[in-house]
């Protein structure tokens, strides 16, 4: 057994398609582990640059790799709108007001 079977024990039995995207996801996640980037400078694989603020673009991993555009932007928007909205940065209580000073 490979690393990243376990992963797959329900799937049916190996075709073609199946042997080729398990080796791609190997070669994705070794490339990432050792060089921190899953498609690293000199590879044959398709450029994957790191997603940027707006959440993409994304890689679809099909039977050939496709590089897209933001995958989840409505979601983006949606949470930014709630942060700039209702969040604030925490602030410490105030000090307690003198005579106030109770024994636990």
């Amino acid at each position: 057994m490979a690393i990243g079977d376990e992963f797959f024990s329900n799937a049916p039995a190996d075709t073609q398609d199946f042997t080729n995207m398990k080796q791609l996801m190997r070669e994705l996640c070794f490339n990432f582990i050792t060089t921190g980037k899953p498609v690293p400078k000199g590879s044959d694989l398709p450029m994957w640059p790191p997603t940027d603020a707006n959440g993409g673009p994304h890689m679809s991993l099909d039977n050939t790799m496709k590089l897209r555009g933001p995958l989840i932007q409505q979601r983006i928007l949606f949470w930014d709108a709630i942060y700039e909205k209702y969040y604030a940065m925490p602030t410490a209580p105030p000090p307690p007001k003198p005579g106030n000073e109770t024994e636990l």
